[in-house]
C-alpha cells in the first residue's frame, strides 16, 4: 500500500554551530603562530533525541583581525584535524580581514583526507581537535592581531 513508504525512519538536517577557534598572535618580532581548539560534536545537538546517520562539511573559513590598517604581509599555514592535514592557506593578511571561504577563495586549499577525518569524527562523536600553525612575513606584530578558523558542518539525524 502507499502508506508503507512511511515506515522508513525520517532523516532530519541538524544545523550544528560552527566549530571556531581564534588564535591571538604574540605582539613583537615573532612571525610564527600556532594554537589549537577542541570540540565534542555530541555537545552540538540533542543526543537524547537524535541518532546521527551522516554529516557533511559545507564550508571552512580563515579570517584575520587586528588593529585597523595592520598589514602583516603574507599569512601562510596549515590547519589539521585530529592529526590529519585539513587545509593549507596562503595569501595577503589583509585579504583575510574578510574571512576567506574554502568554496570561493584562491588562498585556501583543502586536503580531502582531512575532510573525511572531520566528517567521521562528527558521525562517531569523537573529540575533534583542530591545530593551526603558520607564519606572517611582516613584523613587528601589533597587539590585537588574531587568526580565526571556522568549520561549518551539517549533520543528519533520525529521531530516536
Amino acid at each position: 500500500m502507499a502508506f508503507d513508504c512511511f515506515t522508513d525512519p525520517f532523516t532530519l538536517s541538524l544545523n550544528l554551530k560552527p566549530f571556531n577557534g581564534t588564535y591571538p598572535l604574540t605582539p613583537g618580532n615573532n612571525p610564527n603562530y600556532s594554537g589549537f581548539f577542541s570540540v565534542n560534536p555530541d555537545t552540538m545537538y540533542d543526543t537524547g533525541s537524535y541518532t546521527l546517520v551522516g554529516a557533511a562539511v559545507y564550508d571552512i573559513r580563515i579570517g584575520t583581525g587586528g588593529p585597523s590598517g595592520a598589514d602583516l604581509g603574507t599569512a601562510s599555514g596549515t590547519v589539521t584535524v585530529n592529526g590529519t592535514l585539513l587545509l593549507t592557506y596562503s595569501g595577503p593578511w589583509t585579504a583575510f580581514y574578510t574571512p576567506q571561504s574554502l568554496i570561493t577563495s584562491q588562498y585556501i586549499r583543502k586536503n580531502q583526507p582531512g575532510i573525511d577525518v572531520l566528517i567521521n569524527a562528527v558521525e562517531t562523536g569523537q573529540l575533534i581537535t583542530f591545530v593551526i600553525q603558520g607564519s606572517i612575513t611582516k613584523v613587528p606584530v601589533p597587539a590585537g592581531c588574531t587568526l580565526t578558523a571556522s568549520a561549518y558542518v551539517q549533520a543528519y539525524g533520525q529521531k530516536k
